[in-house]
């Protein structure tokens, strides 16, 4: 629950009736959030760019062995695709940074002998939040993929 800062009784109880009115109506019951008192992550639970790189080239390579068709005729319907997989086998695969908002980035592209210059903004605290890019091409296609790392402090909890 969560109260404003009033005088006001009649404003306090009046949100709190509002959330178990919520509770009921949608019949979400088991689920909390819970303060951890954290403001930091464990050694543990740090975003290292290094050991997500690693887990996002062997996933790129493994995905991008198996599309060898891309490779030979692109075509937009079977990269968009395959940057949907990229994402969501990368997203899967960092399980180790429980208190981590994930977000993965895949841009998948034929060659053409065009630039290309990839750019993200994004507002963080630098001292826990942190990402990863790899970049995959061959002689027909390129692939980019970036990995953003968000540390919160609340964690979800069934009682």
């Amino acid at each position: 629950c969560f109260f404003f800062s009033s005088r006001r009784r009649h404003t306090r109880c009046r949100e709190v009736s509002w959330a178990r009115r919520c509770v009921q109506e949608t019949g979400v019951h088991g689920i909390s959030k819970m303060n951890t008192f954290r403001l930091e992550p464990l050694e543990t639970e740090r975003f290292y760019p290094s050991k997500i790189k690693e887990i996002i080239k062997d996933e790129v390579e493994r995905i991008m062995a198996k599309e060898k068709e891309l490779e030979k005729l692109y075509k937009d319907d079977e990269a968009k695709r395959v940057a949907g997989e990229i994402s969501e086998q990368v997203r899967n695969k960092i399980t180790m940074l429980p208190r981590h908002k994930i977000v993965v980035q895949t841009v998948v592209g034929e060659k053409a002998g065009q630039g290309l210059r990839i750019a993200s903004k994004s507002l963080w605290a630098h001292e826990f939040d942190n990402s990863a890019t790899y970049s995959y091409e061959t002689d027909k296609i390129y692939c980019v993929v970036i990995v953003f790392g968000y540390y919160y402090c609340l964690l979800y909890t069934s009682p």
